[in-house]
């Protein structure tokens, strides 16, 4: 309970003015916080879609199931029996899905605009080695995320 006591009626008015100020102000940065929240979770939401649509892309491959990667890329990229392609604006990639079973982590991700995921994945051998990282872009075409681009990092042999 709040108690003013021996204050004059314009003392008391000013104090009020300033928790209703104070108030809306509150009122605002929760406003603000919860649309932060929102768009915080709906960006995870995609990270954690696209992520799984990846391992179902590298299954698919893995198992010879050409059509249905097809359907998963953008024109960007050539798939292969045994490779993906995929150009920049100045280099070609090959990704050669390997034979052996890999893990891949996904370490960093984001969304450059409303139409573009980037994400870097860790990968590591059966053996249980860490290889170079792996760069993957998905972009939004007609409704739908579609890998766009895959290359690793730093490996020499994919660039042709």
């Amino acid at each position: 309970m709040f108690l003013m006591n021996g204050c004059s009626k314009a003392e008391n008015q000013k104090t009020i003015d300033t928790l209703k100020n104070e108030k809306i102000k509150l009122i605002n940065e929760k406003t603000q916080l919860s649309k932060e929240i929102d768009s915080q979770n709906k960006l995870l939401d995609l990270r954690n879609f696209l992520d799984v649509k990846f391992y179902y892309l590298l299954f698919d491959f893995r198992h010879g199931s050409i059509d249905e990667v097809k359907k998963e890329v953008t024109s960007n990229i050539t798939v292969y029996k045994d490779k993906l392609v995929s150009q920049s604006l100045t280099e070609t990639y090959d990704f050669k899905v390997p034979k052996d079973t890999m893990q891949f982590r996904e370490r960093s991700f984001t969304l450059k605009n409303p139409q573009t995921y980037e994400a870097i994945y860790e990968v590591w051998n059966y053996l249980g080695e860490r290889l170079p990282e792996c760069y993957v872009e998905y972009i939004l075409k007609d409704n739908v995320w579609k890998l766009n681009s895959i290359f690793i990092d730093g490996a020499d042999e994919t660039r042709q």
